[in-house]
């Protein structure tokens, strides 16, 4: 969380600290302005529709700032909101102990203005030192009584997802304490805390489908899917866009995929059909002109590489409609421009054109998305993740899915 403050550039300053640089601060919150300063530059560049002094955000220039004034304050010298601008100057600088030293130092205080923030801060550190473990207890109390967000929520999905790459009863269990958590807030909101929206029930409550369904608790699954589905109808003004658009996908969970008519092929090899029992298939719903899907291309022809000699199919898949803007609007402009894309970032993939009716049943409205098919043709995942790296979770799925 940036903060706005003046920076006090103090020569020489009675009981200030120094670094040898020139600059004196007397407190962590004046030395964290500055160490800040060249991002919020770059920030305020952007916002306005400047060109920035460089083309990607400083973070290097703010790290080797923050290396140099983290060691300049002790812990033990500080209190009150210092400390936490210390933790986060100390974050910046890569130096954990000293942040979670310091970060703990605050929550101790009565008075905690930045409480939320701090315990996110604490539990992002704690990764960061690899205590897992630690870091669900803070997060345990960020759900008793701090407000749920988007930030909240993302911490959580990576916390869990890191420790069922170790661990999946594990990260079974943290799933459903997430969820019962959340549903307990927003069925009984506890006093002088933030409500909570059924957007982030719904999320979490689809993370534990999911979770389910791969620990093979099919009626769990069900069970939990019927009552997040039960608050989508009464909290609709809540479940509204990417909830309601995840709990689709949910719903398709473990059901036969909808059939991928092939109306036209873009490939070096042969596919007759998609969605045939007996592989693993990856699908991602695309069109030219969507810059995130031109990025991930590359990605899955590394992931259709990889999975080769497994029986995986990876497909990219789109209609002309969505490639409309293509000049001319032609079938077969649009065919050659397809191909060209192809033939440049991912030549060793199949790319299909199909039908108009096929993207709908999948319920796809934005771009990219994938789905991953297991080989009995059940959708076992959708959703909009594009990082297919080994250890992430879409690939981790499919190198499970290719041993079932």
């Amino acid at each position: 969380m940036f903060m706005s403050f003046a920076v006090a550039v103090l020569l020489l300053a009675p009981n200030s600290t120094g670094t040898g640089s020139g600059l004196e601060f007397t407190k962590p919150s004046e030395s964290y302005a500055f160490v800040h300063q060249p991002m919020e530059e770059w920030e305020a560049a952007v916002r306005a529709g400047q060109r920035p002094r460089t083309n990607v955000a400083p973070k290097d220039e703010v790290h080797r700032r923050a290396k140099t004034w983290c060691p300049a304050f002790a812990v033990e010298n500080q209190s009150g909101e210092e400390l936490y601008f210390l933790a986060l100057l100390c974050r910046d600088a890569l130096n954990w102990p000293k942040a979670r030293a310091a970060i703990e130092q605050y929550l101790t205080d009565k008075q905690q203005p930045h409480g939320p923030e701090a315990r996110l801060l604490l539990a992002a550190v704690e990764v960061s030192m690899s205590e897992l473990d630690k870091s669900w207890q803070t997060l345990r109390t960020v759900l008793e009584k701090d407000p749920i967000g988007s930030e909240q929520s993302t911490m959580m999905d990576s916390l869990i997802e890191g420790e069922a790459d170790k661990d999946e009863a594990t990260a079974l269990v943290w799933a459903k304490e997430r969820y019962s958590a959340l549903v307990d807030r927003a069925k009984s909101p506890i006093p002088n805390a933030p409500t909570i929206s059924y957007q982030w029930v719904v999320f979490a409550g689809i993370d534990l489908v999911h979770r389910y369904y791969l620990f093979g608790k099919s009626d769990e699954a069900q069970r939990v899917l019927a009552e997040v589905n039960g608050f989508k109808e009464a909290h609709q003004s809540d479940v509204r866009g990417w909830a309601s658009e995840s709990l689709h996908w949910a719903n398709m969970e473990m059901h036969p995929a909808p059939p991928i008519p092939v109306r036209k092929l873009l490939s070096n090899a042969s596919v007759s059909e998609l969605i045939r029992k007996g592989r693993v298939e990856v699908v991602s719903f695309f069109f030219l002109g969507c810059a995130p899907c031109m990025s991930e291309l590359p990605a899955l022809n590394d992931l259709q590489k990889r999975y080769r000699k497994k029986g995986v199919l990876v497909a990219d898949v789109t209609t002309y409609e969505a490639n409309s803007s293509v000049e001319p609007p032609t079938h077969s402009a649009i065919e050659t421009a397809l191909n060209k894309t192809r033939l440049k970032k991912a030549p060793d993939l199949r790319m299909v054109i199909t039908s108009d009716e096929a993207i709908a049943n999948y319920g796809v409205v934005g771009f990219p998305v994938v789905a991953v098919i297991d080989k009995g043709g059940r959708v076992r995942y959708m959703g909009r993740e594009i990082d297919f790296d080994e250890g992430e979770p879409v690939s981790r799925l499919i190198r499970r899915l290719t041993d079932e």
